[in-house]
């Protein structure tokens, strides 16, 4: 779809922070099921979490396929504005760019949201090993009679 507003290819490849955060969503919303194709390869670090708890591979190769996560959700970041547009659902860019600004804020704010949740998180729980490290020790200690 052509348009004298928007040209693909001058922004095929403009990041999408809506996309990014939230694939599978943003995939259904603008009927652009390839977010939802891309996550296949995804379900390589589901199998072999699997595979990992019950000992059947070593944690490595667990390891190893994590990188397949962040891939998933980059790829779609990167792609999926070209994906939407490609769709033809957008008949002028106006409209086209004024959904995709508000995915991208949307997004933003999750990512931002969700990364100062985790620093949070990771924080209290230091804290928390932190100051249960003498109680621990004096406990265990207690039991054991040293």
């Amino acid at each position: 779809m052509s348009s004298d507003f928007y040209s693909v290819e001058e922004k095929a490849i403009r990041w999408n922070w809506g996309a990014f955060s939230n694939p599978v969503v943003f995939g259904v919303a603008n009927r652009t099921y390839k977010t939802i194709l891309a996550f296949l390869p995804c379900l390589i670090p589901c199998l072999t979490a699997i595979l990992w708890v019950y000992n059947i591979i070593p944690l490595y190769v667990f390891l190893a396929s994590l990188p397949l996560l962040f891939a998933w959700n980059v790829s779609c970041g990167l792609f999926a504005e070209r994906w939407v547009w490609a769709t033809g659902q957008y008949e002028d860019g106006a409209t086209f760019r004024a959904v995709m600004d508000t995915w991208n804020r949307a997004g933003l704010l999750k990512s931002v949201v969700g990364i100062i949740y985790t620093v949070l998180f990771a924080v209290t729980v230091g804290i928390m090993v932190w100051l249960t490290q003498g109680a621990i020790f004096t406990a265990l200690s207690g039991l054991f009679g040293s």
